[in-house]
């Protein structure tokens, strides 16, 4: 059989270093922290000689894959995304995918919004958490244990860097050889590390030249790029609100060992019916006994008609953070507001931009929808490689108004200098050609001046004219402005 190989792939917009053997269906192996694909080399050549291609990535920030600097570039989001385009990369469709600590984590959320893609998972130590509406894991997990707790006090930057880099080879023997099954915690006046006790030798499941490995590539790359999964907890737990207890339908095997952190936490869930709820095809074992792995237009008409001003417009709250528009927020108000309504299942008909969120609701949660209508805007699939906005500049040129109006202040100039003539402007134009800015001109100023339109009394044109002069544009704007560049 082949000996392991290593090549690095394009994948998700990063360079992503992975190890490989064998042929035959695709199984991926994901790490934790703090890992690499290293940490899979005893299991690598023996699914590889089972009759399978094995690949463990260095997982985003880690190794010798890229490690963007923006910190916000490591939400669930990314890290699925990563699974994704690796899955493409290497020319499959479905694969098996097995997890390991934060690797666990990713592989349930690839588990969540990817179903289509996994024949089944198995995650090591971390099992299943559907999200909770009201408190994020990190949130959980301070409630649980305190301020003092290992995921809040590695939030701010350089703090827990300086702790491992401190004696990097000490830090992993605490962390390999720790065999406490109580969540780490940072006593009063101790880091997180200064509060495990010391060890001289490693655990009998690693040598010394095996940690040396760890302690080196460390040494070289730092541990910021793993600590910003933790510090993207928060975020990802917003971008995720479209899911909100959603479970996964991919047969799923559980294993979580008796020493483990949090394991009776862990175990209470995974052995109450809320666990074949959430993962109905799932499987739970605490590692003591045998394991089995297994791979294995309707229309009624509405009662109750909602219409809600969305996000940044009309009554309705708008975030003054503009990265709080993206898709995902977008439809998490919808899957919020169908919760909060008590709502099963909805009829949604929606008009303009309204159809985006509508059809990302439907991508995303079509559990949700009994039916669709759209109005002006029909479906568009993600492209890989050209975001909308890229999209329409290279239809229209740079002048073409998605692309005028991402600059903040710009567009909300335009329509503040004459609202009532702006929406005018906005309702009346019956050109079947995108809105563009002339040279020298805004958007605005290079539409004719307009009629008002005969479905369009005066009063109710006045309605939004005193809305927007109370609200402003910018809500709206950054709707258009920040989530149409989001990919996952």
């Amino acid at each position: 059989m082949d000996e392991i190989t290593h090549r690095t792939l394009e994948v998700n917009g990063i360079k992503m270093h992975i190890a490989e053997q064998g042929k035959g269906p695709l199984v991926l192996l994901l790490h934790g922290f703090p890992g690499l694909w290293y940490s899979w080399r005893h299991q690598i050549p023996v699914i590889a000689k089972a009759g399978y291609h094995v690949v463990a990535p260095d997982q985003r920030g880690y190794g010798q894959t890229e490690a963007p600097a923006d910190p916000s570039k490591y939400t669930f989001l990314h890290l699925v995304g990563d699974v994704v385009g690796l899955i493409e990369a290497l020319g499959e469709k479905q694969v098996y995918l097995i997890g390991h600590d934060w690797g666990a984590v990713v592989t349930w959320m690839t588990a969540v919004l990817r179903p289509d893609l996994l024949k089944c998972v198995i995650t090591l130590s971390v099992g299943f958490v559907p999200r909770d509406p009201k408190l994020s894991l990190l949130g959980k997990m301070k409630a649980l244990c305190g301020e003092r707790v290992y995921m809040q006090e590695w939030q701010e930057p350089g703090k827990a860097e300086a702790d491992f880099s401190r004696d990097i080879k000490q830090a992993f023997l605490k962390l390999y050889s720790n065999r406490a099954s109580d969540i780490f915690s940072a006593p009063e006046g101790k880091s997180v590390l200064e509060s495990i006790p010391s060890y001289d030798e490693p655990p009998k499941w690693i040598t010394h030249e095996e940690l040396q490995v760890y302690v080196d590539t460390f040494k070289k790359t730092g541990f910021t790029g793993g600590l910003n999964w933790y510090r993207n907890i928060d975020r990802s737990w917003e971008l995720m609100a479209p899911w909100t207890n959603v479970g996964t339908p991919v047969p799923a095997l559980v294993i979580i060992g008796d020493h483990d952190l949090g394991f009776d936490f862990a175990r209470k869930y995974h052995e109450s019916p809320l666990f074949k709820t959430d993962v109905p095809n799932g499987e739970f074992t605490d590692g003591r006994g045998p394991i089995v792995i297994l791979i294995y237009t309707e229309l009624q008409r509405p009662r109750h008609v909602v219409v809600p001003d969305q996000r940044g417009s009309g009554q309705t709250e708008a975030p003054e953070d503009p990265t709080k528009y993206t898709i995902l927020y977008l439809v998490g108000d919808i899957v919020t507001l169908t919760e909060g309504l008590g709502a099963k299942q909805i009829y949604v008909i929606c008009d303009d931009w309204g159809p985006k969120v509508a059809w990302m609701t439907a991508v995303l949660r079509p559990d949700l929808l009994k039916c669709l209508i759209t109005l002006n805007l029909g479906f568009t699939p993600r492209d890989p490689n050209l975001s909308m906005v890229s999209q329409m500049k290279a239809l229209f040129g740079e002048r073409v108004y998605i692309h005028e109006w991402q600059e903040p202040g710009k567009a909300e100039a335009d329509f503040n200098r004459d609202i009532k003539g702006a929406l005018v402007k906005s309702y009346s134009h019956r050109g079947t050609g995108t809105w563009m800015a002339a040279e020298g001109k805004s958007v605005l100023e290079t539409m004719p001046a307009n009629q008002k339109p005969d479905w369009l009394r005066d009063e109710v044109l006045q309605v939004y004219v005193e809305n927007y002069k109370r609200t402003g544009f910018t809500g709206a704007r950054a709707g258009i402005g920040m989530w149409i560049d989001l990919g996952s």
